[in-house]
């Protein structure tokens, strides 16, 4: 039903956009669907609001989120308000991270500008180059929901980013996207903003920090991940006296409502549903093990311990990739818990020896911050140079 009365909302506004002017110096955010302020558009948007010249929203679909985001002198609207549908209309930039529904309502004009940030780069095969067979009745619900809901195609975004020349192929082909800036993702630009030694979050002082943070199986469909370590009262001790904790961020997709952590330990912390931003946890972490999720990548950059687990036959069970890890990662990759205990031990002991240089090079073309203000300057400079 809702979605029907976004369809008759999403027919009037495309109408009416039509007179209506963008403004130059306007800039809207959304990510996470509309219902939290995270990802590579909270990033983005700390550096645009900088710029004395730029506008900058934030659109919601949370009423909650938009009052604390007031509150905390950061300026966001409500996507269905009317306020929020004006501001919308008015926005010359759009910027969006988890999917073209982070605001709905922005239709495409030709002075309109629409920046894809995305959540990651991509292992798993997404969009265009991710292929599932849908009803008929799907598909319909699908095109209504880009011209009237969503207001524009992927065809018609005008940037993407990434992080070097190693994933833009990918990136081209999963949105059949027309331009592409090897710029860096704006969420790392954290990494070289604090002070590594001390912690963000006041519950880690002093203590080592891993980090379990794998990816969504089948969407959300499949089998949860494993509790790795949970029942390994051993290792749990050999954790607890080296002054070292265990942290689960299982991906939002497998989080089913009303998610409740089964872990009783004091070793063990699940943040998975924790209001934590993922970036500021990746920061906090000593040693991250993760499977096929973009997080690693990012984590790279901080030039820590990254272990692989790979439990299941991911790849060819659940979702194809752009790569092999193991064709990058080998040595890091364990297939056991019993197996991944002792890379855990080793890593902590010799550091230096598991950060691979050749992948960071790879995969990242910058190194040295600065993500944010290289596409705002990028994309400002083209947009001059098109006049």
């Amino acid at each position: 039903m809702f979605f029907l009365f976004k369809l008759i909302i999403g027919l009037i506004l495309r109408i009416v956009s039509y007179f209506v002017r963008k403004k130059e110096n306007m800039w809207i955010f959304g990510a996470s669907y509309g219902t939290r302020f995270v990802e590579n558009s909270k990033y983005f948007y700390l550096y645009v609001s900088t710029q004395n010249q730029e506008n900058c929203i934030w659109v919601a679909k949370n009423k909650e989120l938009v009052d604390e985001l007031n509150s905390n002198g950061i300026p966001a609207v409500y996507n269905y308000s009317v306020k929020g549908l004006l501001t919308i209309l008015k926005a010359k930039y759009y910027v969006f991270s988890t999917s073209r529904n982070d605001i709905d309502f922005f239709f495409k004009r030709e002075t309109a500008v629409i920046i894809n940030l995305f959540h990651g780069m991509p292992i798993k095969k997404i969009v265009k180059d991710f292929s599932r067979k849908i009803s008929p009745s799907e598909r319909i619900i699908n095109d209504l929901n880009d011209l009237f809901v969503v207001g524009f195609t992927w065809e018609q975004i005008d940037y993407s980013v990434s992080t070097s020349s190693f994933f833009t192929p990918f990136l081209t082909t999963a949105f059949n996207s027309k331009e592409i800036l090897e710029t860096g993702l704006p969420r790392n630009d954290l990494f070289f903003k604090f002070d590594p030694s001390v912690k963000i979050h006041k519950i880690f002082d002093g203590k080592k920090v891993i980090t379990y943070m794998p990816t969504h199986r089948k969407y959300g469909m499949g089998l949860k991940n494993p509790a790795i370590f949970s029942n390994n009262e051993e290792l749990l001790e050999y954790f607890r006296k080296n002054n070292i904790v265990i942290v689960y961020k299982l991906h939002v997709n497998m989080l089913k409502p009303g998610y409740q952590s089964e872990i009783k330990s004091d070793v063990i912390i699940d943040l998975s549903v924790a209001k934590i931003d993922p970036q500021e946890l990746l920061a906090d972490t000593d040693l991250l093990i993760t499977d096929y999720s973009s997080c690693f990548v990012d984590y790279l950059l901080l030039k820590r311990p990254i272990l692989f687990y790979h439990y299941d036959d991911y790849e060819v069970s659940d979702n194809p990739v752009y790569f092999k890890i193991k064709d990058y990662f080998s040595d890091l990759i364990c297939t056991s818990e019993t197996e991944l205990e002792k890379k855990i031990k080793s890593s902590l002991l010799e550091f230096d020896a598991i950060v691979n240089k050749n992948s960071l090079d790879l995969f990242h073309k910058n190194q040295s911050g600065g993500f944010s203000k290289a596409i705002y300057t990028s994309i400002k400079e083209k947009r001059l140079n098109e006049f």
